[in-house]
Order: C-alpha cells, then structure tokens, then sequence
C-alpha cells in the first residue's frame, strides 16, 4: 500500500492494462457526499467509480469514452 507498482500489460479482474504510452479516455467520480437509499449502493465520501466499458465504449477515442459509471466502486480506506 502507498506504493508506486507498473501495471502496464498485466491483467487485473479479467481485463489487460494498457501497454506504455497508451492513451486511455475514461470517466470517474469520487464521491464528495455522502448518499443513501436503495439507487446509490451506500456510496460514502471518497468512494471512487471509473467508467463502465464495453465493446464499443472501450475508452480507445474521446468517441469511445465510457457514458456511465462502473459499480462496485473503490472504497476509501
């Protein structure tokens, strides 16, 4: 933890980071409230989403960029 790891071209949950250099168009959010009832999984203040990809939303052009948030989110330790 709090340490600086390369990730480039290794697998995470089933997906293939980016090689170096690649330039990767996303979307986030970190949570700046704090929301509750049975639409906002709990999000907590700090929670962190990214966008949700797909085969055409890849994130691979500003055209592609993801439109919605991915669930579950990070939580703020």
């Amino acid at each position: 933890m709090n340490v600086a790891k390369d990730v480039t071209g290794k697998a995470c949950d089933g997906d293939t980071m980016a090689s170096a250099g690649t330039t990767i168009y996303d979307i986030f959010t970190i949570y700046d409230y704090s929301i509750s009832g049975d639409f906002t999984d709990g999000h907590e203040i700090g929670d962190l989403n990214f966008g949700e990809t797909d085969g055409v939303l890849n994130g691979s052009s500003p055209d592609k960029r993801p439109i919605a948030l991915t669930g579950p989110n990070y939580k703020k330790r």
